[in-house]
């Protein structure tokens, strides 16, 4: 728990936790963080507002009453008003090192995966990220590498992979994706938070280290 109050909680949620209910994957974070409110003597009631990947670790906002609900899940349909923020480590060395990728995504479901597809066609919707190269090496066995920050300014099913492999860098350990390097969960981090407090408007951002 990275910040409480009357309204909302904010949380780091570890990658392979689902963010809501998901009988075939143990405890999700909705029940954890009510446990962990039940052990401070608090009221337990949470909303989601919005979610990550069962395979993406970090920040979320969860509200504690519904008008918090309301309000958050407003600001996270405005393109400024719910700022998310991300890690990402990609294969190979990124070009250009700074650049902004806007696709048309279409959800597949029949394989659980997002699929880059032309603009117009049928279920597509546009998908917009920026990204900026934070550093590159090269591992053991010369495969270069690129550490990257990305900000969303949608927020589509699986956009940063889909979108970070259509241009022909998958993520580490992304292997849904094309990766060839393999890990346990995908090298992608939720780690910056920004938006206004649902009561009052005040300014809140929250960041952590993946």
């Amino acid at each position: 728990i990275l910040y409480c109050d009357r309204d909302l909680l904010v949380v780091q949620k570890p990658a392979g936790i689902a963010a809501q209910q998901d009988p075939g994957h143990g405890g999700d974070l909705l029940t954890l963080a009510a446990q962990a409110l039940r052990e401070r003597g608090e009221e337990t009631a949470l909303y989601p507002v919005h979610r990550l990947d069962l395979v993406v670790g970090g920040l979320v906002v969860l509200a504690r009453t519904q008008t918090a609900a309301a309000a958050l899940s407003a600001a996270v349909s405005q393109k400024d008003g719910f700022v998310k923020g991300y890690y990402a480590v990609a294969e190979g060395i990124v070009t250009p090192p700074a650049a902004t990728l806007t696709d048309s995504l279409r959800h597949d479901t029949l394989r659980g995966r997002a699929v880059i597809c032309r603009p117009g066609t049928g279920g597509g919707k546009t998908a917009q990220l920026s990204y900026r190269t934070l550093a590159t090496e090269n591992t053991n066995n010369d495969q270069p590498l690129t550490a990257l920050s990305v900000r969303l300014m949608t927020g589509r099913f699986h956009q940063i992979r889909a979108q970070l492999s259509g241009a022909g860098f998958p993520l580490v350990g992304d292997r849904k994706y094309g990766a060839h390097i393999p890990a346990v969960f995908p090298a992608l981090f939720a780690g910056y938070l920004a938006f206004r407090h649902p009561a009052d408007g005040r300014p809140l951002a929250f960041s952590a280290a993946p």
